[in-house]
This record gives C-alpha cells, sequence and structure tokens, in this order.
C-alpha cells in the first residue's frame, strides 16, 4: 500500500496517507472528524486535506483524491469526500489487501 502512496508522490507524508485512508473508509466525514479521530489540529488537517485536494495550498497542484463541500444542511460544516480518481485509488488499495 505504501508503495500506491509513493506512486502519487513519493514524498507524500504518512499523516496525509493516513487522512487519506480515513476519508476512503469514512467517507461524507466533516473536517472536525477527520481531526478528531486522527487527533491533529484543525489547521493541520486542513492542511493534509489541500494536499489530496485538486489544488493543494499556496496554488500547487494537489492530488485530486478528495474534495470539499460545505453541508447544505449546516453552511459552516465541510463534508470530504473522494473524487472519482479517489475512489479509484481506493480500490487499488482494496485490491492490493485481498491479494
Amino acid at each position: 500500500m505504501v508503495e500506491e502512496f509513493r506512486k502519487l508522490d513519493p514524498e507524500l507524508p504518512t499523516q496525509t496517507a493516513n487522512t487519506f485512508l480515513f476519508i476512503a473508509m469514512h467517507e461524507g466525514c466533516t473536517m472536525r472528524e477527520l481531526a478528531q479521530a486522527l487527533g491533529v489540529a484543525q489547521s493541520t488537517m486542513s492542511r493534509n486535506v489541500s494536499a489530496l485536494s485538486k489544488i493543494h495550498r499556496l496554488g500547487k497542484a494537489g492530488l485530486n483524491l478528495v474534495q470539499r463541500d460545505p453541508d447544505p444542511y449546516e453552511r459552516r460544516r465541510v463534508i470530504v469526500t473522494l473524487t472519482p480518481r479517489g475512489q479509484k485509488f481506493r480500490d487499488t488499495l482494496i485490491s492490493l489487501t485481498l491479494e
């Protein structure tokens, strides 16, 4: 599994990989739930999700594995889901665990 993450980004931090795995297992979670579950500050979680999103912070390209959308019922909350590319990557990781 680690090798698959390294194919995406050879310098991808483990914390960012863990963020993706949590989102893949709990799709539709909020940023707050992510931060609490992984035991990090919301600012740290925001950086990790940005790296996994289409546009990384500072305007550089991200991995386009997840997307953030405002919760339609509570606009202050942000819901995180997988993009089609993220779903494909999740499926690749699942197939590796079944081999």
